[in-house]
């Protein structure tokens, strides 16, 4: 339930500093033997590499590698940013979430009161209700925040008849962390859901003033001790395609192969398809 590509423009700065929490959040989880400094003598007051190690590596000043930590107005270049993603050691994933952070940072901060006044309502189309509908193959479609917001027959028979969860429930991150369904439907769930929580923290850190968002992670970090804890080591992960394995009602494991469609109209949108993957595939 994870495929959604988020094809949009960030939002309006948010008063939050997304780029320097996840600047922490990373070199909290490097020890100074990781990236070839001497531990030294006596206890480390920081959890991970303090700022001026990082500052070190990177080679740039401690004073603008802690304006650019602590959201301050600047604009870091690129060779800065690359830098400091090579210094901390970053995935692929990671160093692409970072510049996509620090472009939004240095150009939108301080621009203006954010996004809290925009619309939460997310049309769907008539005629791709009907073709989600008319699909042998399990489909829904769900927006940028996880709701689901329509899909068919096979997918109810799949998962869950989604329509029988109260409204402010349909969303594919409260399904997979409240519902005991999605524990039995998905083999590996912890892995699921820590893939699905990472692409999802990398939609969310751009787009943090957005209420919906807001209110459905502090709903999730409330009711779910797995999502508190998950959502606090800030790993983010990009959209791709990967396979599941499904435990269906039946009690038959499958594997499925699923792919991810952008709406035109919409890029909010995503439609999502599960293939199921025949054996030797």
């Amino acid at each position: 339930m994870d495929d959604f590509t988020a094809d949009l423009a960030p939002l309006p700065a948010a008063p939050r500093n997304e780029l320097g929490e996840f600047l922490r959040s990373r070199r909290s989880h490097l020890r100074p033997q990781d990236v070839g400094l001497p531990e030294g003598s006596g206890r480390r007051r920081t959890a991970g590499l303090r700022r001026e190690e990082v500052a070190q590596l990177a080679n740039i000043s401690i004073d603008w590698y802690v304006r650019i930590e602590q959201g301050r107005d600047v604009r870091p270049s690129v060779a800065t940013i690359e830098a400091i993603g090579r210094a901390l050691k970053l995935s692929s994933d990671e160093r692409a979430h970072m510049r996509g952070l620090a472009r939004a940072e240095s150009v939108l901060t301080g621009a203006g009161a954010g996004a809290a006044g925009r619309s939460t309502a997310e049309a769907v189309p008539d005629v791709l209700r009907r073709a989600v509908a008319g699909m042998v193959l399990p489909a829904h479609v769900r927006s940028y925040r996880t709701e689901l917001l329509c899909w068919n027959e096979a997918t109810s028979q799949l998962f869950m008849d989604f329509g029988t969860m109260p409204p402010e429930d349909r969303n594919s991150l409260v399904y997979m962390f409240l519902y005991a369904n999605a524990r039995e439907r998905f083999v590996e769930w912890e892995n699921e859901a820590r893939r699905m929580l990472a692409k999802f923290r990398a939609v969310y850190d751009p787009h943090a003033d957005d209420p919906v968002l807001v209110a459905l992670v502090d709903r999730l970090r409330t009711c779910s001790r797995e999502f508190d804890t998950w959502w606090r080591q800030h790993e983010v992960r990009a959209q791709r395609a990967e396979h599941k394995l499904i435990r269906t009602p039946g009690g038959q494991v499958v594997r499925y192969d699923y792919i991810g469609l952008p709406v035109m109209e919409d890029p909010r949108l995503r439609m999502v398809l599960y293939v199921p993957v025949e054996d030797g595939a």
